[in-house]
């Protein structure tokens, strides 16, 4: 007897796309935030640079963690 519910392969892949999302925002997102912080805050150019430049790499970071496993998981099967 099957319960009603939400499984787990249906939570990983969910938590995959917010995941892709997220990575795909801190991409996109700190030339905006680069912008916001130099010309509303007055913060420096290489302290709004450097922020700018650690939420990039945490998106891509974030991106390969969540695209990387499937990618893998066809390579192994295929062989």
């Amino acid at each position: 007897m099957e319960s009603i519910g939400v499984g787990r392969e249906e939570i990983r892949i969910a938590l995959r796309i917010v995941a892709i999302v997220a990575g795909g925002m801190l991409m996109v997102l700190p030339a905006y935030i680069n912008q916001t912080l130099f010309g509303r805050l007055r913060i420096s150019v290489p302290v709004s640079l450097a922020i700018s430049l650690q939420l990039f790499v945490l998106g891509v970071l974030l991106f390969i963690a969540a695209i990387g496993p499937a990618r893998l998981e066809r390579l192994a099967r295929a062989e």
